[in-house]
């Protein structure tokens, strides 16, 4: 597929779960990771139990924080240059490199429209 979406992934992530595939529906979340796509509530509930059944706390874990990180921040009213700098910084510590740019050019927008 020359262009995917969340939606197609999860498609992936779920059909690689659904068949006890945790190391597959793993790298296709990294690849999704990779092209700046951010999970959404299906693939967090789709990911989650994988990680539980291979194992894998860790990421587990991580996934989850981020997906609250992700929804605090965007509940916040007014977001200022420290609320910014946590969420390209998760990002970015997270493997997430694409998306923690996609918010670097946010806030430098955002900053330059003050």
């Amino acid at each position: 597929m020359p262009l995917r979406d969340v939606g197609s992934w999860n498609a992936m992530i779920y059909g690689f779960c659904q068949n006890g595939n945790a190391a597959e529906a793993l790298d296709a979340l990294n690849k999704m990771k990779m092209e700046g796509l951010k999970m959404d509530t299906i693939t967090v509930s789709s990911i989650l139990p994988v990680c539980a059944q291979s194992g894998d706390m860790i990421t587990g874990m991580l996934i989850h924080l981020l997906w609250n990180a992700q929804k605090v921040f965007d509940d916040m009213k007014v977001r200022d240059l420290v609320s910014w700098n946590s969420i390209i910084a998760a990002y970015e510590q997270n493997n997430y490199p694409i998306t923690a740019l996609g918010y670097f050019k946010r806030d430098a927008t955002h900053r330059n429209s003050i």
